[in-house]
């Protein structure tokens, strides 16, 4: 630990069929980091009961990452990026997920290529913002009557169109800078963030 001998209890809320759940627990079976999973049903809506908004994460999203710190308090990481720099910052003796402050040249690479999935491209894969779009492209909602499988389609289709574009970019913005031109992972021959957050995204999108 950064700070203390005490390592803390790490406690995961997640699901299978989000790619955002998907990164911490990459991030976790890399840096080989014991944790808690705790599955949370999103088909049975259990994000939106009274316990997990109040106490889990009133945004009613997953993941949400509890660190148990010594005497009980908890410590709640309610968003994925979040979830990934603290596991990254509290646990230095295991392999890091950043370059160093002092490579600000590779660092800001990785950071460019997380922000091209995480801010510009997972939120208009999410299974409801794609639905939304897909009743609009078909001009009903499901519940005014909209074929399932028409609906359906045209999410397919979205998050097809919208994951194909983040491929092109992470392409372009590897390719043309001027750090790193080639190794195993996305930047260089480090697993860094960045493969966390495409390898998340990717598995979702071939699911």
């Amino acid at each position: 630990m950064s700070d203390s001998s005490i390592t803390p209890s790490l406690r995961l809320y997640t699901t299978h069929t989000s790619s955002a759940s998907h990164r911490p627990w990459i991030a976790l079976a890399y840096k080989q980091l014991p944790y808690e999973a705790v599955y949370v049903n999103l088909s049975a809506k259990e994000q939106n009961k009274p316990d997990y908004l109040s106490r889990i994460n009133p945004n009613a999203r997953v993941p949400a990452l509890e660190v148990v710190q010594e005497g009980g308090q908890s410590l709640w990481l309610r968003n994925s990026l979040t979830a990934l720099l603290y596991l990254d910052s509290a646990f230095l003796e295991s392999p890091r997920l950043l370059p160093p402050e002092t490579d600000w040249p590779r660092r800001a690479l990785v950071l460019d290529l997380v922000g091209i999935i995480q801010a510009d491209t997972q939120p208009v894969c999410n299974s409801s913002v794609a639905r939304r779009a897909a009743e609009w492209a078909v001009g009903k909602t499901l519940e005014e009557g909209a074929d399932h499988e028409a609906v359906t389609q045209k999410a397919i289709e979205w998050r097809v169109h919208a994951t194909e574009r983040a491929l092109m970019a992470v392409e372009r913005t590897i390719s043309s800078n001027e750090v790193q031109k080639a190794g195993k992972y996305a930047v260089g021959d480090d697993f860094t963030m960045a493969d966390v957050i495409l390898a998340a995204q990717l598995d979702m999108a071939l699911a």
